[in-house]
């Protein structure tokens, strides 16, 4: 009896340290796990804000976007919570090209042969400086493995409304023309000679809805000139159901001395030359059929010959289809210069910066499939066959691969 009054009191005894611990324990646990619930929410708030920070051009890769209309497209695909934007492009190509003796700018014959080369290489970065101003930059691969700036302009002014009305300035394509048709590699006539490559510029912008007009001041540095000359450009974009339509045309004030392979092409101490250029895009769901005209406004003396008016005409059709799972697109695309046989033309083979006909290209198609195996890498061949004015001909035969990343 003794001995079982022992047990009891010691039971009662312990009872209460037991019940002690196991409250004590309780509040711990509730502590840590406060505590690893802030800890989540900082990790989490810490990702957030360097996304916010840094972001990558994925969903719309920079370099799938239109050079002369690069401004606009950048503001349509604007991620504004995201303060900086990097992309970047590289494109390789494997080439075979053959076809008559040709004479070239640097006194070399260009008749056949095939080489592996890396084209293109780009580095992009796109950086928002709040709601009402954004700027872009991009660098390229030069000659002799130098790297160069190829863009570098400000956007500012009211990007966010409706109806954005902003100024660009800085050195970009010229807002002058559409110029689509091109192939992966290798550009139309039209393209070739007409578009205007960056050039310092101030431009005031307005996109009063299916409708943008463009004011554009270009600084036109040269040996022929040294002047501000005009550009201006109305488009009328619009989706209607399945159609989508895209009208545009342009005006520039001279074309003399432009960033362009026509303007380089004038004789020195040409007078000015007025240009101007209308296309369209019209199709139905993934089909476009496309259009380009482009002309000067006089003639001119090119190479110390006397010609009409130069002008350069594209038609082109494109699509999408799918196989095996894999989206392909598909180009082709002829176009055609006129009284521009004094006018030397880039050649498609050779990989030769600079390296241009001494007659200039008459006619020209271009075809091409591209399909898109991994996530923004891209394969396909590419057909170039053009004829000089001459009666002369080459083809090119390409692989190409391009990864936007």
């Amino acid at each position: 009896m003794k001995l079982k009054m022992i047990s009891l009191a010691m039971v009662l005894a312990t009872g209460p340290l037991f019940a002690d611990s196991s409250s004590a324990v309780n509040p711990l646990q509730a502590q840590i796990n406060a505590l690893q619930a802030q800890v989540n929410q900082i990790d989490q708030s810490t990702q957030t804000a360097f996304r916010s920070v840094i972001g990558l051009d994925a969903a719309d890769p920079f370099g799938t976007l239109s050079k002369v209309n690069m401004p606009l497209q950048l503001l349509k695909n604007r991620q504004q919570n995201t303060a900086v934007v990097l992309g970047g492009q590289i494109e390789a190509d494997l080439q075979d090209w053959n076809g008559d003796s040709l004479n070239t700018t640097t006194h070399t014959q260009y008749a056949g042969g095939s080489s592996v080369a890396l084209t293109k290489l780009y580095l992009f970065t796109e950086a928002n400086l709040g709601q009402d101003a954004m700027t872009f930059i991009s660098l390229k691969n030069g000659s002799n493995n130098s790297v160069v700036v190829d863009r570098a302009f400000l956007m500012a002014g009211d990007l966010e409304s409706k109806t954005p009305l902003f100024v660009t300035a800085g050195s970009t394509y010229l807002p002058f023309g559409m110029f689509s048709g091109n192939g992966p590699l290798n550009n139309t006539l039209t393209t070739n000679v007409y578009r205007v490559s960056p050039t310092n510029q101030i431009s005031g912008n307005a996109i009063l809805g299916p409708v943008t007009l463009i004011a554009s001041l270009y600084n036109n540095q040269s040996t022929i000139n040294n002047s501000i000359d005009a550009l201006f450009t109305v488009d009328f974009s619009k989706n209607m159901g399945q159609f989508h339509t895209h009208f545009g045309a342009s005006y520039l004030s001279n074309m003399v001395g432009t960033a362009s392979g026509l303007g380089a092409a004038f004789a020195q101490g040409a007078a000015h030359n007025p240009a101007w250029d209308a296309n369209f895009n019209v199709g139905i769901k993934a089909i476009s059929f496309l259009g380009e005209y482009a002309s000067t406004v006089h003639g001119a003396t090119i190479d110390n010959q006397n010609t009409s008016l130069l002008s350069s005409w594209m038609l082109g059709v494109s699509g999408q289809f799918s196989l095996l799972n894999s989206p392909y697109f598909w180009q082709l695309s002829d176009s055609e210069t006129h009284n521009m046989q004094h006018v030397g033309m880039p050649l498609e083979g050779h990989f030769q910066e600079g390296l241009k006909t001494l007659m200039g290209f008459n006619h020209q198609w271009i075809g091409s499939v591209q399909g898109e195996y991994w996530k923004n890498v891209y394969l396909g061949p590419e057909l170039t066959y053009g004829t000089l004015y001459n009666g002369q001909d080459t083809y090119t035969a390409t692989l190409d691969a391009t990864a936007y990343f």
